[in-house]
């Protein structure tokens, strides 16, 4: 990668990863990347918990770097960056758009502008594209896509040499081209055929045997249609032998005329009913294996799982392999058990036809069912009989179908989970989830019959994010795989794309019959559900986060006991259209689709009750976490409680840590969907809540992100105060992913609100932020005037708080303006009011700033005092980030008393807690580690 602003030298950028940033956003150039695409591709989906905290970073480092004039193309628009640059500033641009040119030329047969266009196209490339960045994703997708470029202008460049007349210019660049990339089909074939031209067939027939050579060796593939047909044209063109098709066409004949003759009746001994084995069936090696072992000991089998997840399919699988050890009979029966169409069938004339299929007449069949049992046992005992009932509804329609005697197998496949067959009877579950996304390549390849072609990384990228979006479910993978047999010019992504619009996901699984519809198999379950785990199964479906908890579900279900939301939840877990991890409640991602399809069966006032419920069980369970984190942190109004409504209550700071861990994905959902609903009064109080968790993680990025939601929601609600709140909160957070322009226009417009308001303590705190900013910004003596006048405005208020706050960033702004003297005494006195008030964060930031002006003034010893009871408190308080900031100063501490093993082992542990939660401070950390280890050499 070279950037130059102008015709400077070039711009060094020697980190890799901010590397990697500009290039994403370049390839996306003028268009808004969010910061989650960003980071799902620089990290190519193995993204650090605070991914967003380290790519403020690397955008502000990256700003820096280029310079002020090009650093400011690089803009912060919601939900991430822009970089904006024109087309001719932008080498891959400019090779699209002389690329366009030169087949435009072509097609109207000016083959010297297409030889001059495409000449200056390919004097673009430099080298292998991104090949200094390290983002898998640009070189599987971008770089892939220019290369296909890069070929097609070479193409341009020979097929305009040849009809120019310059065909020896044409096959000196083709033999080039062939040496360098022998794989490239399409060199060769050119190559073959200006050879040809030119009356040269001996050598054109020579680079065909060489590439099929190659191709072989490398590949194990032939020659494909192109130039398998250049190479009969030249043949054909030379009188040569042509491939004796006869005597294939004999070979074939052979080798089918052999096997015809004339069946034998073969005798039946027994039934042989099993369904044909699926072929393409793929994976599932373990279940198999388990299936082998239960069967050995005579369990019977239960193969249960979501719909369309496979379960008949290996159950015939598997019952096909083990037919020889059951020689007397293969029995299969389907149950109808989540058959739209019919009810499901009794144990009764399951064993009338099981009897049938044995050779009983209808009339030897006893009318009384347990009479019909006993005949059916007596039957059965002695003979080994392979039986498969195929799905079941419950255990009341297999129990009478169990053979008396060993010797028999019965295998059951079901949408529920026959927990009673399992614990009563002694039944082998074999629970089948999700194929992984090896295996669903695999069967979509197979079922398709395309597969991505080894030299185009793109494909390979296509088929994965296609599998991904069929989230491993075989019988979504089927289907697609059909869409592209039946439709030729849809492409693997634009098929993925279809999956990925969760209102049209369903129907794109849809090829129009009940087999061949993921729509019509979940509603075979859902139809089957009682009246209240279907009311449940739609509301789930509003639920915006990955999963959910027992505690939100009773509150969404607005459930009068919780009793009734844990039935239902069993009976979902049950009919497998939930599964439970961890002990949070998780839908397949198409059930997912097919629940959110099911909540509008339901009125919108019902939906909105639901919504409402939610966001209020989030809120109230946010605000008590948050009261466990921080006791002294100014309460804030809440809206009127909102009825059947149960918040979680906590018993420490532990379980509240724990619950903010557990539910940090499904608050920024809730918030998310608030502001869309425009459910204001929740859409700007919930990030105040997730702040003292998300802020302690150093998840500023997030913060930002969720705090301009609030602001936004604040201003439809027009309360001045909320406003005031959230545009404050907002620039606080802004200024820590160093977005400082647009920090500067919230923090200004708060203190216009707070003026308005006659707010005293909401004019101190713009003050005190505006002080926060000078410092980020590097204007000490800025800040430190900030800061005293923030400590003025808090000591007339008189509040302890507000005043242990002022003194404390005052404190830090002095140490920065080299009165660490006068920093001493104000951090002194911040310490008492945090200890009298019990602000243990307070207390640990003054400690740090001791810490400081003590190491500026040369008291090593002082400066490690009250770093170690700075770094305790924040152990405490489960800071992670701060932890790790004081760990470094200790560090450096050790390192200027000359103790290099203390400074190595201080920032060791510092690296590991910045590793934790992905803080950009982890680059800085390394560096200083290698420098310290070169040192010591």
């Amino acid at each position: 990668m070279v950037v130059r602003a102008s015709d400077t030298d070039p711009i060094a950028i020697p980190a890799a990863l901010q590397r990697g940033v500009l290039a994403i956003l370049l390839s996306r150039a003028n268009l808004v990347v969010s910061r989650d695409e960003l980071a799902e591709t620089l990290w190519d989906g193995q993204n650090p918990g605070t991914a967003r905290t380290t790519l403020a970073a690397y955008v502000s480092r990256l700003r820096r770097v280029l310079g002020p004039d090009a650093g400011r193309r690089i803009g912060t628009r919601p939900p991430g960056y822009v970089i904006e640059i024109d087309a001719e500033e932008y080498d891959c641009a400019r090779a699209g758009d002389l690329h366009a040119r030169a087949r435009a030329a072509a097609e109207r047969g000016d083959w010297a502008a297409v030889q001059g266009l495409a000449a200056d196209g390919l004097r673009l490339w430099r080298g292998t594209p991104y090949q200094d960045v390290p983002v898998p994703r640009l070189h599987r997708e971008d770089a892939a896509a220019l290369d296909a470029v890069r070929v097609q202008l070479t193409e341009l460049t020979v097929e305009a040499d040849l009809r120019l007349g310059r065909g020896d210019s044409a096959i000196s660049t083709l033999m080039r081209l062939t040496e360098q990339e022998p794989l490239r089909e399409s060199f060769s074939e050119k190559l073959m055929m200006a050879l040809a031209a030119q009356g040269r067939r001996a050598e054109a027939l020579a680079v065909f045997h060489r590439a099929r050579k190659v191709l072989r060796e490398n590949l194990g593939i032939d020659p494909g249609p192109d130039l398998a047909r250049a190479h009969h044209d030249v043949l054909a063109a030379s009188g040569g032998d042509r491939p004796a098709s006869a005597a294939a066409s004999a070979a074939a004949a052979s080798a089918t005329g052999s096997a015809a003759a004339s069946p034998e009746r073969i005798r039946v001994r027994g039934p042989r009913q099993l369904p044909p084995a699926a072929r393409h069936f793929t994976g599932r090696e373990a279940e198999l294996a388990a299936m082998d072992e239960a069967a050995a000991s005579g369990e019977v089998l239960v193969v249960s799982g979501l719909a369309g997840v496979g379960k008949t399919a290996l159950t015939t699988h598997w019952a096909h392999q083990a037919a020889p050890r059951y020689p007397d009979g293969q029995v299969f029966v389907g149950l109808h058990g989540f058959d739209p169409h019919s009810v499901p069938m009794t144990a009764h004339t399951a064993c009338s036809i099981l009897l049938e299929s044995l050779g009983l007449a209808t009339s030897e069949i006893p009318a009384d069912p347990d009479a019909r049992t006993a005949l059916y046992r007596t039957v059965v005992a002695g003979r080994r009989l392979l039986l498969v009932l195929d799905d079941a509804w419950d255990a009341a329609q297999i129990r009478p179908l169990i053979p008396g005697t060993a010797g028999s197998q019965v295998v059951v496949t079901s949408r529920n989970r026959l927990a009673g067959l399992v614990a009563a009877d002694g039944a082998r579950p074999i629970l089948l989830a999700p194929l992984d996304n090896g295996r669903s390549m695999e069967l979509l390849a197979r079922r398709s019959g395309i597969r991505p072609r080894p030299d185009e990384p793109a494909d390979t990228a296509a088929a994965e994010a296609l599998a991904a979006a069929c989230a491993g479910l075989p019988l979504a993978l089927t289907i697609a795989a059909a869409r592209l047999q039946l439709d030729p010019d849809l492409s693997w992504s634009a098929l993925t794309e279809r999956l990925h619009d969760r209102r049209g996901a369903l129907s794109t699984l849809d090829v129009g019959e009940a087999s061949g519809s993921l729509r019509a198999v979940f509603s075979m379950s859902y139809q089957r559900l009682s009246r209240s785990a279907a009311a449940l199964f739609r509301l789930l479906g509003i639920h915006p986060g990955p999963d959910i908890a027992m505690a939100a579900a009773v509150s969404l279900a607005g459930s009068a006991d919780t009793s009734s939301t844990e039935q239902a939840l069993e009976e979902l877990l049950s009919a497998s259209l939930l599964h439970r991890h961890a002990g949070r409640f998780r839908f397949h991602d198409l059930v997912r689709a097919y629940a959110a399809e099911t909540a509008l069966e339901d009125s919108p006032e019902v939906r909105t009750a639901a919504r409402v419920r939610i966001h209020d069980h989030c809120l109230r369970s946010a605000i008590e976490a948050d009261r466990m984190l921080r006791p002294t942190r100014e309460p804030l109004s809440l809206p009127a409680p909102v009825p059947d409504v149960r918040p979680e209550s906590f018993a420490d700071v532990a379980a509240a840590t724990a619950w903010f861990q557990e539910e940090r994905q499904v608050l920024a959902a809730v918030v998310a969907l608030a502001s869309r609903e425009q459910d204001d009064e929740y859409a700007h109080r919930l990030p105040w809540a997730i702040s003292t968790y998300l802020n302690r993680r150093g998840e500023w990025p997030a913060l930002a992100e969720l705090h301009l939601l609030g602001a936004e929601a604040a201003d439809r609600t027009g309360d001045p105060r909320a406003r005031a709140r959230t545009h404050t909160d907002a620039s606080s957070f802004l200024l820590q992913i160093l977005s400082f322009d647009e920090a500067r226009r919230h923090l200004e417009l708060s203190m216009a609100l707070w003026q308005e308001l006659g707010d005293l303590r909401g004019a101190w705190l713009s003050e005190h932020n505006m002080g926060h900013l000078c410092h980020k910004e590097g204007r000490h003596a800025e800040a430190a005037e900030h800061a005293r006048r923030a400590l003025e405005h808090a000591r007339a208020r008189g509040w302890a708080p507000d005043v242990a706050l002022a003194l404390s960033t005052a404190a830090w702004s002095l140490t920065h303006c080299d009165d660490h003297a006068g920093a001493l005494l104000l951090a002194a006195e911040a310490i008492e009011l945090d200890r009298c008030a019990g602000d243990r964060n307070g207390e640990a930031h003054a400690y740090d700033t001791v810490g400081l002006a003590s190491f500026r003034l040369g008291r090593y010893p002082e400066a490690l005092a009250a770093y170690h009871k700075a770094l305790r408190l924040f152990e405490d308080l489960g800071d992670i980030r701060f932890r790790g900031r004081v760990l470094m100063r200790i560090g450096q501490v050790r390192r200027e008393s000359g103790e290099t093993a203390a400074a190595h082992s201080a920032w060791s542990q510092a690296l590991k807690l910045f590793e934790q939660v992905g803080a950009p401070e982890s680059d800085e950390l390394r560096e200083m580690l290698d420098g310290l280890d070169g040192s010591d050499s």
